[in-house]
């Protein structure tokens, strides 16, 4: 039962694929300083949502 609970967030999830996308992009523009800690998140965020490996 937990494992459906689980899928059916992480489908819930994925709609915001693109937004992480354009995100990730913008935080890795050189010009704009002191962003790693967020591309980070970001990043982390993405591979949770996009990796069907991580359960």
């Amino acid at each position: 039962m937990a494992e459906d609970e689980y899928n059916k967030k992480l489908e819930s999830l994925q709609q915001y694929i693109p937004f992480l996308n354009n995100m990730i992009v913008q935080l890795r523009d050189p010009r704009k300083k002191n962003r790693e800690q967020q591309l980070t998140k970001m990043v982390s965020l993405h591979s949770m949502i996009t990796d069907k490996k991580k359960k």
